[in-house]
């Protein structure tokens, strides 16, 4: 699915907010960052099993090694409220998953050619030990 929109970035996948949380921290099986490296950028989308979108972006935004990592949520709801919700949360962008399939990897065309190419990512380090004692 993704190939066809020449993506050329490693795309990693995670079922839901939790799951998201544990490779962002790079704990249980996502441990190794050479294996698991932190994300330029996170496709979101709201509706995850156990924590949704919104919570997890909350998480996110909240989390001081995280509140530069570019943030698009990319869902199927285009609800005002949640489009509202998600940029007061920190989205740095909000898109409608288009139904047609041609359509949907153009936009993967486009985002990738925007966040990943044009797009300068912040630097996102993980904290040292140190300065993850100071915040507990």
């Amino acid at each position: 699915m993704i190939s066809s929109s020449a993506v050329k970035n490693p795309i990693f996948f995670v079922g839901d907010g939790e799951e998201a949380q544990a490779y962002l921290e790079g704990t249980g099986k996502y441990h190794r960052r050479d294996e698991f490296p932190l994300p330029n950028l996170v496709l979101l989308d709201l509706k995850l099993p156990g924590m949704d979108g919104f919570e997890l972006l909350e998480w996110i935004r909240n989390h001081p090694a995280f509140k530069a990592l570019r943030v698009v949520v990319l869902t199927s709801s285009s609800n005002i409220s949640d489009i509202k919700k998600a940029y007061e949360l920190g989205a740095n962008s909000f898109l409608v998953k288009p139904r047609d399939f041609t359509r949907f990897t153009a936009m993967m065309g486009t985002l990738e050619s925007f966040w990943i190419r044009r797009s300068s990512a912040p630097s996102l380090q993980r904290p040292t030990h140190d300065q993850q004692t100071r915040r507990e």
